[in-house]
């Protein structure tokens, strides 16, 4: 594994600039699950099986998503419920910063280091995802603020043109 740069393969050097919560491929397998049937069929049938399978599966998220009245993607905003109930077992303890944005959250056996204006962790989960994380959550509680509001931008809806950014 010397050979392979670490940024391809560990989260410790992964790039925080994606903002996504997909950071390993496992669309591939999805897709190739997929067309599991169609492989090996001839070249048009598989391609025309292909565009069905990718126009049947765009025309069922925009029906769910004209039904959704959220403004953060639903599958982030399940995360971020998940991520809610999670942090209940985390105490924040705040570093005493004028802004009130550099904290410290432990859990009676771990300790993590949150910062709110740059939004990272020590666990590097909301760096990544853009998602805060269950440690980041309590110090976002300790100042009254909501959850929501430190969300990614990726993720939520723009009203100017009616999508979701990041689906």
């Amino acid at each position: 594994m010397a050979k392979v740069p670490p940024a391809q393969w560990s989260r410790s050097a992964f790039s925080t600039r994606t903002q996504c919560d997909l950071q390993v491929n496992n669309m591939c397998e999805a897709f190739n699950r997929a067309i599991l049937g169609l492989r090996e069929k001839p070249v048009i049938t598989l391609l025309e099986g292909i565009k069905h399978y990718i126009t049947v599966r765009i025309m069922k998220q925009r029906q769910m998503l004209e039904r959704y009245n959220g403004e953060i993607c639903p599958k982030i905003q399940v995360l971020i419920e998940k991520n809610k109930r999670d942090a209940g077992g985390w105490m924040a303890t705040w570093h005493g910063d004028m802004e009130m944005v550099n904290f410290s959250v432990t859990n009676e056996t771990d300790k993590y280091i949150v910062n709110l204006t740059q939004k990272t962790c020590a666990c590097r989960k909301w760096d990544l995802t853009g998602i805060p994380c269950a440690h980041a959550i309590p110090c976002i509680w300790h100042n009254g603020l909501a959850v929501e509001n430190f969300v990614s931008s990726y993720y939520r809806y723009c009203s100017v043109s009616n999508i979701f950014i990041c689906l």
